[in-house]
């Protein structure tokens, strides 16, 4: 009897998990990743402990039972050294505390590094992963993993039973719209993210030539770091700009800090995310958070936007109908009306929020 009331007991109040957690960077000022500080805070809502173990660390505030160890602590100490720096945190947290799982942030390497040591105490891992290209770390990574979560049914290059779809994670209790940061500004077309190949900026380029061509006035907004294997893709682009004479339309922001994006995106008249179809660009969801429309070439927003995908798509890499779908956004009233707007914002809401991935990765963890 006393067996049947603790089960029942814990069903209501399930017991808080004890998570080690492996990412890239805890910085709330980082351009890229500084989504990690509220995804950070919110799992330790719901987990008695968070022990994070990181490539590197910035500015961040975070709750009082969360635990930040960094491999790159000591500067200049090479690869050898950030692995030894690794497995130092690694077993430091594991003789201090009894940790029940263990859930990887898009950092397989650190999967591959402490899956033994993990898989001796019986601790399983759980390794989130949005990307269509996977390497040779990561597809190692996938045997040692229990679970591998992603964004939806395109994200990631395998299926099976350990492969779950959670949705994105975008907070969309920061990204919405609000009186101070949707004032769009007529013809501001922006993109956000790395200034790299995979984001076909080349075809927004052009897709600007063209457009300038017919007369229409607008800006183009690029924003995002360019990491030093992507500058000659960066002075591409610019020599393309410069060939076209667009000097005066089409800029490069340069990294915007994570807590300004959504009033980059509340100024926009749209979004612009030109990747081909895979892992759900977190950045075009935030700018449907905030009640920006986004404009892509990637397939998988299909389902999420429904109808007015035929006012917002182009065929990946088609600069002749990414120029008219942004026109239609200068020319004439868009068919997207402000009640759509926030019809698609809380579907992002409902499919994307981070308090529902959150949800999600809780109830799997458990």
């Amino acid at each position: 009897m006393s067996l049947l009331i603790k089960m029942l007991y814990l069903m209501q109040f399930p017991v808080k998990k004890k998570i080690l957690m492996f990412n890239l960077a805890v910085d709330e000022n980082d351009p890229i990743l500084g989504f990690a500080v509220p995804l950070i805070v919110r799992m330790a809502r719901e987990a008695e402990e968070v022990h994070i173990i990181t490539v590197r660390t910035g500015s961040f505030t975070l709750p009082s039972n969360v635990f930040v160890r960094s491999v790159r602590g000591n500067r200049g100490m090479g690869k050898i050294g950030a692995v030894i720096s690794f497995y130092g945190h690694l077993f430091g947290v594991l003789r201090a505390v009894r940790i029940d799982v263990c859930f990887s942030h898009m950092n397989p390497l650190f999967v591959v590094l402490a899956a033994p040591v993990l898989a001796a105490r019986r601790i399983r891992i759980v390794l989130w992963y949005a990307h269509h290209y996977r390497g040779l770390t990561a597809r190692i990574a996938h045997i040692f993993a229990w679970r591998i979560v992603t964004s939806g049914r395109h994200s990631y290059s395998s299926s099976g039973r350990k492969v779950v779809v959670t949705g994105q994670m975008v907070d969309t209790d920061f990204f919405t719209p609000t009186v101070t940061s949707h004032v769009p500004i007529p013809g501001v077309f922006v993109s956000a993210g790395r200034i790299a190949p995979i984001k076909d900026l080349l075809t927004f380029v052009r897709a600007a030539g063209i457009m300038r061509d017919k007369g229409l006035r607008f800006r183009c907004v690029c924003i995002g770091p360019v990491l030093s294997h992507d500058a000659g893709y960066y002075a591409s682009l610019r020599e393309e700009i410069k060939t076209l004479s667009l000097g005066d339309i089409f800029s490069f922001a340069g990294p915007v800090a994570y807590r300004e994006m959504p009033k980059q995106y509340g100024v926009a008249t749209a979004h612009v995310n030109l990747c081909a179809t895979g892992a759900l660009d977190k950045a075009a969801l935030e700018a449907m958070a905030c009640g920006t429309p986004s404009v892509f070439a990637n397939q998988a927003f299909v389902p999420l936007v429904g109808p007015a995908a035929s006012a917002l798509s182009f065929p990946f890499g088609d600069a002749r109908r990414l120029a008219e779908v942004l026109a239609g956004f200068l020319v004439a009233p868009t068919t997207l009306s402000g009640a759509d707007l926030m019809r698609l914002r809380e579907k992002v809401v409902r499919e994307h929020s981070l308090r529902s991935f959150v949800g999600r990765l809780v109830t799997l963890l458990s």
